[in-house]
């Protein structure tokens, strides 16, 4: 049973770590990838866009027990949030400017 627990904990770590295509998140009132870190490791991976997609649906629908959703439910709700999303931060970019 322990090797089906190390395997699972690789698969995680596989999943969680591997540069993901889609999808994209919204920064600066476009749809971005985010670019590799400065050691070249990538930064556009499950982990990290799936955390702010949810961040961004927590915020946005305050009725919804974010801890329930599912990785669909989370790119359900944050499609529904993109365009008002492109338009707050695009509003927020020409403001600092």
């Amino acid at each position: 049973m322990l090797w089906i627990s190390n395997l699972c904990k690789q698969f995680l770590c596989f999943f969680w770590e591997t540069e993901l295509r889609e999808p994209t998140l919204v920064r600066k009132g476009e749809e971005v990838i985010l670019p590799p870190s400065a050691d070249g490791l990538p930064r556009h991976t499950a982990l990290n866009v799936y955390t702010e997609m949810l961040c961004a649906v927590a915020q946005g629908y305050s009725g919804i027990n974010a801890m329930e959703l599912s990785m669909d439910d989370i790119e359900f709700f944050y499609d529904g949030l993109r365009p008002r999303l492109i338009l707050e931060s695009k509003n927020a970019k020409g403001s600092q400017s």
